[in-house]
């Protein structure tokens, strides 16, 4: 009930660290115990399950992954055929309609 199931670490910690959460837990058990409190916490309105809350998480986390990369100035095509897991490819995807949506395209040229 009150952990995410999200299993990288490093994706649970991207997540807070977008939402403004820094830790100074460490032990991997401690930033493990923190960043699932951090979310649960900050996920508790959202009226649905812990898997649709860690969706929700995904879906930040890759959102803002593609929106780094392509700041950066990878092209969309290219973290698309990066990603080995149709599900990753989804979020990719689905990050790609968010960020259209709100009109945020990085300022570097790159375009989708």
């Amino acid at each position: 009930q009150n952990f995410l199931p999200i299993f990288k670490l490093s994706h649970l910690e991207k997540v807070c660290r977008i939402l403004g959460m820094e830790t100074e837990a460490k032990s991997k058990g401690d930033q493990l115990f923190a960043y699932n409190w951090y979310l649960t916490e900050k996920m508790k309105s959202i009226p649905f399950d812990n898997y649709v809350k860690s969706s929700i998480a995904y879906q930040l986390f890759f959102t803002v992954e593609l929106y780094e990369r392509l700041e950066s100035g990878e092209d969309y095509e290219t973290i698309l055929k990066s990603q080995n897991e149709n599900w990753r490819r989804d979020y990719i995807k689905k990050g790609k309609e968010l960020i259209e949506k709100i009109n945020t395209l990085p300022n570097n040229g790159n375009t989708f």
